[in-house]
């Protein structure tokens, strides 16, 4: 397992470790993104995208949907990563670029069939990291909060934990969930959008999830990107451990802001023992 495992600065590391042990699991709440981390970056040998790409990917909802949501992907993808940006420019350039998805979602029909029949592919195209049951039950048997970020489908997300059997009441998905109308048919989501520009704490600080972690000051951070990086913002803390997971094709020197990385798409484990030596 070691071998795919970098930890830039093993000092720190282990005093953060110790300091979270020397306050126990009472104090310790996790923050993690979904694609790509929770889940697998490659199945089968392809590259996963995202769980709302796969709407995009696929014929859903027709050709001119699939057409114009490529147009938006084309004219917003960009600013997503560029970290030139100011957080507010960027934040205002995701805004646009979701609510934009969200009316074409509207204006395309997208409903409630659609919804269950994305819920029942997804299984051949998502994939949960090796380890995901034991690192969920840990968590779950010790009550400690599992807060997961996606700027995704909030609604096939859950499906999928349930499907799997690992939504427990200590886990909390906060991600853009649909709104339906009489006839099944969306009318937008509940309560603010979810992007990858807010994805974080800061977004429930007023929220009912915040009354969850609001006594529990030290985190450990689950994210596959420098966006995630940011996602324990807008909370005070006092230590946080950022773990990151690694596709094979990315480089990781660009990931220093992490205090680990997991690479070649590794598994779960390195998670899993820490949190049994925090316990």
């Amino acid at each position: 397992m070691q071998e795919n495992v970098i930890i830039f600065n093993e000092k720190e590391f282990n005093r953060k470790v110790e300091q979270i042990k020397k306050e126990g699991l009472d104090s310790l709440h996790v923050i993690t993104d979904f694609d790509k981390t929770l889940t697998t970056a490659e199945v089968n040998g392809k590259e996963f995208k995202s769980v709302i790409a796969l709407l995009r990917e696929d014929d859903y909802l027709g050709a001119d949907y699939i057409e114009k949501a490529h147009a938006l992907y084309d004219k917003y993808h960009h600013y997503e990563n560029d970290y030139t940006l100011s957080f507010e420019e960027r934040s205002k350039k995701m805004d646009s670029w979701w609510q934009e998805h969200l009316d074409l979602h509207i204006k395309k029909g997208l409903n409630r069939a659609v919804i269950s029949r994305l819920c029942n592919d997804i299984e051949q195209k998502i994939k949960f990291r090796a380890g995901i049951e034991e690192f969920i039950t840990i968590l779950k048997n010790r009550q400690v909060p599992l807060l997961v970020f996606s700027a995704g489908l909030g609604d096939v997300i859950e499906y999928f934990f349930k499907k799997k059997n690992l939504l427990h009441n200590n886990l909390s998905i906060i991600s853009n969930f649909y709104n339906y109308g009489t006839k099944g048919n969306i009318t937008g989501y509940k309560g603010r959008i979810i992007h990858s520009g807010n994805k974080g704490e800061i977004a429930i600080a007023k929220d009912k999830h915040f009354s969850k972690i609001r006594n529990r000051k030290n985190v450990i951070l689950l994210g596959d990107s420098l966006g995630d990086l940011t996602m324990a913002n807008g909370v005070d803390h006092k230590e946080i451990i950022k773990i990151g997971f690694l596709s094979k094709s990315k480089d990781p020197q660009n990931f220093k802001g992490y205090d680990v990385l997991i690479l070649n798409d590794g598994a779960l484990d390195f998670v899993v023992e820490l949190l049994k030596k925090l316990d």
